[in-house]
């Protein structure tokens, strides 16, 4: 009797051994096939990408030499602090003197509204038509790399970024209560295109 029944339960042991063997065999392909549709859904499609703006680190020095032209030094680092370009430049030496406190104030927007981020550089305060502010503008070049200086975009005056329409708006004082102003689209070749140009009524402080 005690022979029948380790005869029985050699018989299940080996019955069950085959079964788990099968079994794996079968639902390996299985595995196989759904490892496979994991892969191809995480494959990144370059044509649904989107682009992030980017944050720049500006070290920016000025200097004010004695018959010279104010001048900036500006390195700009990305956000890992590896440097990326070191841009120039210099502004008419406007007096007073206190009129050249903004000169070299960095300011980062999407000028041209290609999805990267710009940089803005102070020039100073004209007092020409009340105050006006000129800016000078790099914009970043992503199939370089490296950043553009805009030949036309100090020509606008007081500029303001349009994140809603897109453009760029010029607008300064014609008297104490009207302001004009010209809608730019920033051109990468340099210039500007002029979109349109309105009067508006303002408040007089009192």
């Amino acid at each position: 009797m005690k022979k029948i029944i380790l005869f029985i339960a050699a018989l299940l042991i080996i019955l069950f051994a085959f079964g788990v063997k099968k079994y794996v065999k079968d639902i390996r392909p299985a595995i196989a096939d759904s490892t496979a549709v994991v892969d191809d859904v995480l494959t990144t499609d370059p044509s649904k990408t989107t682009t992030t703006a980017e944050q720049w680190n500006v070290s920016m020095r000025t200097t004010d030499l004695e018959g010279e032209k104010p001048r900036y030094e500006a390195i700009i680092c990305d956000a890992n602090g590896k440097t990326i370009q070191v841009i120039a430049g210099n502004t008419s030496a406007y007096r007073p003197q206190d009129l050249l406190k903004p000169f070299g104030k960095v300011q980062q927007a999407d000028v041209d509204f290609d999805g990267h981020t710009d940089i803005m550089i102070c020039l100073g305060i004209q007092p020409l038509c009340g105050y006006i502010t000129h800016y000078d503008a790099w914009l970043y070049n992503p199939q370089t790399g490296k950043f553009d200086y805009h030949e036309d975009f100090g020509n606008i005056c007081n500029p303001e970024v349009d994140t809603i329409n897109k453009y760029v708006t010029n607008n300064y004082m014609l008297d104490s209560v009207t302001k004009h102003c010209i809608a730019y689209a920033i051109q990468r070749n340099g210039t500007l295109k002029e979109l349109k140009s309105w009067q508006q009524k303002v408040i007089p402080y009192k």
